[in-house]
């Protein structure tokens, strides 16, 4: 039985560590990301970059109390609209989607299976404490985009939430293009 809950206990104490001190974290994982992908220097994303910009962005939308302006701004105008789908489906509200009508209006742009139908945007929750990018770990990347694991951690409320994220370059900046929601 001790055996069983060492693993647990360990797993326990990083997330608190992590969850006390974001600043440190913040540190250590941007430390890891400073390498550039294939490409252009001018023109390639870098995880570093991407990352530095999510967990900004992820603090602000949270902070703001989750403003639908914050996520029309973090977000391409398309993904907006099909996130906005995704969470309206089978309500009872004008231009609501059924499940079905969803996944025929989005199957050519978007994988509708981690669309997070019912939920909101960048987590399930409906109630949140304070929300961190706790990690950020580079899938893939080329010129145009970056996708990364963001693992999404409420500290208050000790939840974890795991997502694909895909951004694009946007200016000085980027967009969020799409959002695989694993939980």
């Amino acid at each position: 039985m001790k055996r069983k809950l060492l693993p647990l206990l360990a797993f326990l104490a990083l997330c608190a560590i992590q969850c006390q001190n974001p600043k440190q974290v913040k540190q250590a994982t941007t430390d890891t990301l400073d390498s550039p992908v294939e490409g252009s220097a001018e023109s390639t994303l870098t995880q570093d970059a991407g990352c530095r910009w999510l967990k900004q962005q992820v603090a602000e939308y949270f902070s703001a109390g989750g403003s639908m302006e914050k996520m029309a701004a973090m977000t391409t105008p398309e993904y907006f609209q099909y996130k906005m789908d995704a969470t309206n489906v089978d309500l009872d509200t004008d231009g609501s989607l059924s499940k079905a009508d969803f996944e025929k209006k989005w199957k050519d742009t978007y994988n509708t299976t981690h669309a997070g139908i019912g939920s909101g945007f960048l987590i399930s929750g409906q109630d949140w404490g304070n929300i961190i990018v706790s990690t950020c770990d580079m899938v893939k990347a080329d010129s145009k985009q970056l996708t990364v694991k963001a693992l999404l951690s409420d500290c208050e409320f000790q939840t974890d939430y795991h997502r694909e994220i895909t951004l694009i370059k946007n200016g000085d900046g980027f967009r969020i293009q799409d959002i695989k929601e694993f939980d």
